[in-house]
């Protein structure tokens, strides 16, 4: 995110495909492929890699018209891939983000994505007369065969690419009636847009929940969007507790309890209740049950809403039995009332029966790692820390254990002039993490405070409190 006296603009990833991958058929010297009936040469390249105190390294690089082609081992006895990706191509993005930068109204702010090619983003602008929009932005590849999903057949021309989605055409709104636009990385369009843009798109849930909170009035402070930057409502708890308050029958003693506790909570995954804990532990075990099938193991499962979608629209799919149960076969309530007795035993045996003792903040954690991630630089980690929040909350998080979340909060308010700006990030202004400046920005960060970004036109209108340090370049002579 960024803003200039004019313009202020953010960017999230619009997780659009814009890679492929081609298996080749080889022949039996390994150094042409099939393509179209015929056999083409693979092109190789060799190259150099120095290396310090010894002999440098010869690599050798293959290629295929597609893009350089990686198999599964060194011994190259592994099924080929060749790799065709936008970022291969020369970029002109610094061109966009120049232009950007320099963008005196939205307008402008539109011609200057016109450049921009990769990574494709969502890039949310206004400016200071009040024009909004938002658009789909990147490089943004046609397919002859209409999609680009799993891995393709490199022995034909049916998935290459002929060409982009022109710009005009991609995915945008612009000054929509309801007066605002966001971005949470959702799915940018419905299925009737005539382009493929990808076919694994993350949940809906932040976007459903900011949309409710940017709906509820037609103006909002700038402490209303603080707010909305540290909202931790849980969109699941909305979404899968109400199934529960109308499960018959009775239930084991503890599985009622977490019914009851489940319902009557108001979402928000604070530190100081066990709600977030007990919430977790039965959307583990409910997902556990429903893919218990063989398909899933060791595969990614359907996402949440998929899951959503069939205990209430389809409650008697097949989906929805479990596997370890032969006897009879569970529809929606079935499968809804044996997660509860499974999550309630679970909770029991790693945490005790005791809901005090499931207090979120005593379990979830944010640890700051070196931007390796390497176990070897651990003492170079911050953390871990007592953090709020649930998958998919406007505030990101994971479970139990958070590595990644927001990289830069900020704010800009265009009712003054120049406008302000605030903003925080989870870090300091040093990268070396010897530096007393390496983590400053850490506690306000974790406490959800901003500082206001200062943005002086000339050195004269710099406040003398905010000076650290002077660098004087003097002429020779």
């Amino acid at each position: 995110a960024a803003f200039n006296n004019y313009v202020g603009w953010t960017l999230t990833n619009v997780g659009a495909d814009q890679i492929d991958h081609y298996a080749l058929e080889l022949d039996s010297s390994g150094t042409r492929y099939r393509y179209e009936g015929a056999w083409r040469p693979i092109r190789t390249v060799v190259d150099t890699i120095p290396v310090a105190g010894a002999a440098p390294v010869l690599d050798t690089l293959r290629y295929a018209h597609w893009g350089p082609v990686i198999q599964n081992d060194a011994s190259r006895t592994g099924a080929p891939v060749a790799v065709q990706w936008v970022g291969h191509e020369a970029s002109t993005s610094l061109r966009a983000l120049w232009g950007m930068n320099h963008a005196r109204s939205e307008a402008e702010m539109q011609e200057a994505m016109r450049s921009w090619d990769t990574p494709s983003q969502n890039i949310l602008v206004a400016d200071r007369k009040g024009a909004i929009s938002i658009r789909s932005t990147g490089l943004l590849p046609v397919r002859r065969g209409g999609h680009g999903a799993g891995l393709l057949d490199g022995s034909t021309d049916r998935f290459a690419w002929t060409g982009r989605i022109p710009f005009g055409e991609l995915p945008h709104a612009r000054n929509p009636k309801r007066g605002y636009l966001m971005s949470t990385n959702q799915q940018p369009t419905d299925s009737s847009y005539r382009y493929y843009l990808d076919h694994d798109w993350r949940n809906g849930f932040r976007s459903l929940r900011i949309d409710s909170l940017l709906n509820r009035k037609p103006r909002h402070a700038v402490s209303d969007l603080a707010r909305y930057q540290s909202d931790v409502r849980v969109v699941q708890r909305d979404l899968f507790a109400p199934l529960l308050d109308t499960l018959g029958g009775p239930l084991p003693l503890r599985a009622d309890s977490l019914r009851r506790m489940l319902t009557r909570w108001n979402g928000e995954a604070t530190l100081d209740r066990p709600e977030p804990l007990a919430m977790w532990v039965f959307m583990s075990e409910l997902r556990s049950l429903a893919w218990d099938e063989p398909v899933f193991a060791g595969r990614i499962e359907p996402k949440t809403w998929r899951l959503r979608e069939l205990l209430v629209e389809r409650p008697a799919s097949r989906w929805l039995d479990v596997q370890a149960t032969p006897r009879g076969r569970e529809n929606a309530a079935g499968l809804l009332r044996r997660a509860l007795v499974v999550a309630a035993d679970t909770l029991a045996a790693r945490y005790g029966w005791n809901p005090t003792g499931w207090r979120w903040g005593d379990h979830q954690r944010v640890v700051f790692e070196h931007l390796t991630g390497s176990e070897a630089l651990r003492a170079l980690w911050r953390g871990p820390e007592p953090w709020p929040g649930f998958r998919s909350t406007l505030s990101p998080s994971q479970p139990l254990r958070t590595t990644h979340s927001a990289s830069w909060r900020v704010m800009v308010d265009f009712s003054t002039t120049p406008p302000r700006g605030y903003g925080v990030y989870p870090g300091g202004q040093s990268g070396n993490p010897f530096s007393r400046l390496y983590d400053r920005h850490l506690a306000t960060y974790l406490d959800f405070r901003y500082y206001e970004l200062r943005k002086p036109q000339t050195p004269s209108a710099m406040d003398e409190e905010h000076v650290a340090s002077r660098l004087v370049l003097q002429p020779e002579g």
